[in-house]
């Protein structure tokens, strides 16, 4: 089992629908389908004690059109 997990990827969570860029980029993520609630989920994991998340961070790494992508780290719980 991973000890730890790393998830690069365009997560709209993180952003501010009232900042433009974000608000856009939040849009575009909806349209191409991208992760959806997914840290919402692992939220929920963490308060069932399922999982610790370590660090949300945005990377501000993207292009004119959108913020590209967010790096969530998280650990499972592993039970004894």
């Amino acid at each position: 089992k991973a000890s730890i997990v790393v998830n690069i990827e365009p997560m709209s969570e993180p952003l501010d629908d009232n900042e433009l860029l974000q608000y856009l980029s939040i849009k575009y993520f909806e349209k191409r389908g991208y992760l959806k609630d997914y840290i919402k989920k692992l939220k929920k994991l963490e308060k069932d004690g399922k999982v610790v998340i370590n660090d949300i961070t945005r990377t501000g790494i993207g292009s004119l059109f959108i913020e590209g992508y967010s790096i969530i780290s998280w650990s499972p719980v592993i039970l004894s």
